[in-house]
């Protein structure tokens, strides 16, 4: 029983030392031996704190392709963490067809990472509906990749987690034996 809770604990503190910015210098080694429990909760806390937030909403007007819409005002946005297929390649439609499905014409919260634009001056968001996040959505249900670089970094895991449960269940356009 103590031998599992020390392999958990050395396991949690090595996944958070290779997904985050904490250092071996955040430990208080001496909480850890005394209480191991809490020295991880405390430690998860730090982790899991996400910067401020920056969003705003607006109505999704037309959709462009499978990671790529219109919004109220004329502004293109693009979808952070994700590349669909393009014209003529196998998943362009379905993708296409699943985000008009989940955006079209509804109104959007549009969350900034990193970079505000691309190089294009198109607006860079993650999109959500009510609490849905768009863009981790299309990724579990295999429409579309993901194309993770140093514009991705808050939903950066969520976008991994995604895509592997479509691969590991053949789910979707992209991940089924063909």
């Amino acid at each position: 029983m103590i031998r599992n809770i020390i392999f958990i604990i050395i396991g949690f503190l090595l996944g958070v030392f290779l997904t985050s910015s904490l250092s071996w210098r955040d430990i208080d080694f001496d909480n850890l031996r005394q209480h191991p429990w809490q020295e991880v909760v405390r430690l998860r806390g730090i982790v899991t704190e996400r910067p401020q937030i920056s969003s705003n909403s607006a109505v999704v007007t037309k959709i462009l392709d499978g990671d790529s819409v219109l919004i109220e005002g004329g502004d293109e946005v693009i979808l952070l963490g994700i590349i669909a297929d393009e014209v003529g390649e196998p998943c362009y439609q379905v993708a296409k067809d699943k985000l008009s499905e989940l955006t079209l014409g509804k109104k959007a919260t549009l969350v900034k990472d990193v970079s505000d634009k691309d190089e294009a001056g198109h607006l860079l968001r993650y999109l959500k509906i009510d609490d849905t996040n768009i863009n981790v959505e299309l990724a579990k249900l295999g429409l579309v990749s993901l194309k993770i670089n140093n514009n991705v970094t808050m939903y950066k895991n969520d976008l991994i987690f995604a895509e592997q449960i479509a691969k590991n269940g053949k789910t979707g356009c992209k991940w089924t034996v063909k």
